[in-house]
């Protein structure tokens, strides 16, 4: 995507922002970003100086497209989708 994801001027591969271990299945939506925060956050700094107080990387964000089935949420939770709901008997 080509994003700009720190305050230096070229790209560092070796930075890991994720992984994962084992069987996962994401969806990826094709959304993706970068929250640049420069200018807004310690607005008399320079982008060195805030590197030291936040970081010298941007918060990145990104979407999945997810199954939000009561049978899906069920095997994530790991729970019987037969098991009545506790919360159904809470007074309101």
């Amino acid at each position: 995507m080509g994003l700009k994801t720190t305050y230096g001027t070229e790209p560092k591969y070796y930075d890991h922002v994720a992984w994962f271990m084992g069987d996962l299945i994401l969806n990826y939506n094709r959304q993706a970003g970068v929250v640049d925060f420069a200018g807004a956050v310690y607005k008399e700094m320079t982008l060195r100086q805030m590197s030291y107080r936040v970081s010298d990387h941007f918060p990145l964000w990104v979407e999945f497209v997810v199954d939000r089935s009561a049978e899906q949420m069920a095997v994530t939770l790991g729970i019987d989708p037969a098991t009545p709901d506790p919360l159904d008997t809470v007074p309101v």
